[in-house]
């Protein structure tokens, strides 16, 4: 597993596409992190480990979890929404960022 390929996930788990469990499951092991020799991966590892290790024991909410992991993520995605008052907010624009650059959709 590369860093890339965690920074994909953690961007899944901020998407929603992933659970915090399978968050955890998708990073790699320790004799992984070993064999890749790789320190930036397992500094990324390490952190985002711990990060999951304080929301599991209720340290910090899932709230804040996404919070601290967004800046390891590979992309992400805002949204903004209009029609406060609504039942339903309508989204308004999403915004995706990816190694620096941004593309926003629906924007007027």
């Amino acid at each position: 597993m590369t860093e890339s390929d965690v920074r994909e996930a953690i961007a899944k788990y901020l998407a929603r596409i992933l659970s915090v469990e399978q968050l955890e499951d998708a990073l790699p092991d320790g004799e992984a992190l070993d064999a890749a020799n790789d320190i930036q991966l397992q500094a990324l590892v390490l952190r985002t480990m711990a990060h999951i290790a304080e929301t599991t024991s209720g340290e910090i909410s899932e709230f804040e979890l996404r919070h601290r992991l967004t800046p390891e993520a590979a992309w992400v995605i805002d949204t903004t929404y209009s029609g406060y008052g609504a039942k339903m907010p309508t989204p308004m624009a999403v915004s995706v960022e990816s190694a620096g650059t941004s593309l926003l959709v629906g924007a007027e």
